[in-house]
Order: structure tokens, then C-alpha cells, then sequence
């Protein structure tokens, strides 16, 4: 088994046989020769690992988007309408994401993800509306942050998303977006990506050829 692993930390990823695996916990069913492959010009200007850290703060980007809203809606409207609105939000983002990808919004992205960052925004937000005699929105918020970060908003809508995002996307949303970061990059930067469609025509074979196996063994 070929498998190595890049960058440690939280941006480490380890290829596989299957694909890139991410720390994080995003899969992308392609290499990184195949990416060398593809995208030449492009990589000469920024690294595998870039682009895959660009890719999960997009994919990351309906949770971080609300946790900062939640506060914004606990001003605003009740407690429980405030938490379902961010709800409703994170699951339209989820839905819509792919069609919007930028690299720029990635990286502010990737600042307001900051765990520090955010937990100084919810205590001060938190703390004012609690001062305010706000208690239902103080734990509302508080429940509702810890959801958001620990994933189980994401876990729990992906039951109702993820069949959605199938049909709306030929490809998984993790390579339709990595994807996305390379041709929005490869923009900016002027560089030549010609054979784009033909590393997504090879996703895609790849990702047929799971899904049978899957069947097949069923």
C-alpha cells in the first residue's frame, strides 16, 4: 500500500490508494501525482496543500458561516426562531456552496473558522444579551454553538442534504469543489488548466467504480 502523509498538523493529509484523506476529515478520490498530472502550471504556483486547505475552509464554510449569524439572529428574533434560522442557513449554504466557490472568500473563510476568534465573538455577544436579561438566548446561543462546532448540526442534517447534493452534483462535493479551487486559482493567476474536464471525467470514473464495488458486495 502506497501511503504517505504531507504537512503536519491540522492541514495534514495522507494518500492512499483511494485518494487524499484530510485531517479534517474530507476525502478527495484523487492523488497528488494525478494533480501534478492536471493541473502543472497551477502547481507551480501553489502547493497541493493549499489547495486542498482552501478546498475544507469552503467545504467548512456553512458551519462557520452560522456561527457568526447565530448571534446577529439571537438580537433579533427569538430564541428558538433565531436558532432554526441559523439552522435554515447552514442548510441552504450546505446545499449551495459548490456553484459559488472563491478563493478569496476560502481564505476569510479560514479567519473567521478560528476557534479562538469565534469563542470571543459568542462570550461577548453572549455575555451582553445575558446582561440584557436575555437568558433563553444565552443558552439558545450556547447550545447552538456547541452543535455547530462539534458537527452534530452537520451530522444530523447530512441525513436530509446529502441525497440532495447526489443529485444536484455529478461529482462528491469535497472533489467539486477542490476542483473549483483549482480553475478560480488558475484564473487569477492567468495559468493554463487546460485538462480540467478530463480530470473530472476521471473523478467521475473513479467514483462510478466505488459505487459498484459497493453495490457488487451488498
Amino acid at each position: 500500500m502506497n501511503v504517505a502523509a504531507r504537512t503536519p498538523g491540522k492541514n495534514a493529509f495522507v494518500e492512499m490508494p483511494n485518494g487524499l484523506f484530510t485531517a479534517s476529515g474530507y476525502w478527495f478520490h484523487t492523488s497528488e501525482q494525478a494533480l501534478r498530472k492536471y493541473a502543472p502550471a497551477l502547481l507551480e504556483h501553489v502547493s497541493v496543500e493549499q489547495l486542498l486547505r482552501q478546498a475544507e475552509r469552503w467545504l467548512r464554510s456553512p458551519q462557520t458561516l452560522a456561527v457568526w449569524m447565530l448571534p446577529v439572529l439571537l438580537v433579533w428574533l427569538s430564541p428558538i426562531s433565531a436558532l432554526l434560522a441559523a439552522f435554515g442557513l447552514f442548510a441552504v449554504w450546505t446545499l449551495l456552496r459548490p456553484l459559488f466557490v472563491s478563493w478569496r472568500a476560502a481564505t476569510f473563510f479560514g479567519v473567521l473558522e478560528h476557534v479562538g476568534l469565534q469563542a470571543l465573538y459568542i462570550i461577548g455577544t453572549l455575555s451582553w444579551l445575558g446582561m440584557q436579561g436575555h437568558t433563553a438566548a444565552l443558552i439558545v446561543g450556547l447550545v447552538g454553538f456547541v452543535a455547530l462546532r462539534w458537527g452534530l448540526v452537520e451530522k444530523g442534517l447530512g441525513y436530509l442534504l446529502n441525497p440532495l447534493l447526489v443529485k444536484l452534483y455529478p461529482l462528491p462535493v469535497p472533489d467539486h469543489v477542490l476542483k473549483s479551487v483549482m480553475v478560480r486559482k488558475s484564473i487569477k493567476l492567468r495559468v493554463s488548466l487546460d485538462d480540467v474536464d478530463r480530470m473530472q471525467r476521471v473523478l467521475l470514473d473513479t467514483v462510478l467504480q466505488k459505487t459498484k464495488k459497493r453495490r457488487t458486495k451488498k
